[in-house]
């Protein structure tokens, strides 16, 4: 069985170590996919402006709204893309899906019904304000989850938690102990 999730938070809010967590815990019994709505914003950017790929200050992100912009004027370009990314996935996958405006994770559950939506927040981060960054919250999730912080062991028991109450139908006997047993 396939799981989509639309993940989303602020910058440094601890999305992609909730997605590294959650495929550390299921330890490849399953997999875990991931897939963002600027992929092909960021390709662009890098054969286009020359972008070094690891740099996203304020401009830099500022300037992937505007790209990711013109690609949804082409006939909803990232939406297409991310539609695209799930089919091509294996079954037995968890699927987290990056995507920051409301106006375009409606998009994605409008033409996958099925997929659920997580938003992750932490205290204590500098929050960007570009229209994509600044709206994160503006958007009823299914699931809410708190970083904790600096503390990588609880931010690690928050995800086991999630897990165990949330993809227990991915979760095999055996994970199952695993999981339970996860300290």
């Amino acid at each position: 069985m396939k799981r989509v999730f639309v993940i989303n938070g602020a910058a440094g809010t601890g999305k992609d170590t909730f997605i590294n967590l959650t495929r550390e815990l299921f330890a490849g019994n399953v997999n875990v996919a991931t897939y963002s709505s600027v992929d092909e914003v960021k390709q662009w950017l890098k054969d286009n402006e020359g972008w070094d790929g690891i740099t996203k200050d304020a401009s830099i992100r500022f300037r992937m709204h505007e790209i990711k912009q013109m690609m949804v004027a082409d006939n909803n370009r990232p939406t297409r893309y991310l539609l695209e990314k799930i089919a091509q996935t294996e079954d037995n996958s968890i699927v987290f899906l990056h995507i920051r405006e409301p106006e375009e994770i409606a998009k994605l559950l409008q033409e996958y019904p099925e997929a659920q939506t997580i938003h992750i927040d932490r205290e204590g981060i500098e929050r960007f304000d570009n229209p994509a960054d600044s709206r994160t919250a503006q958007f009823i999730y299914d699931y809410y989850v708190t970083n904790p912080g600096n503390d990588i062991e609880q931010f690690r028991e928050v995800v086991r938690q999630f897990i165990l109450q949330n993809l227990n139908d991915l979760i095999g006997e055996q994970e199952q102990m695993d999981l339970g047993d996860f300290k």
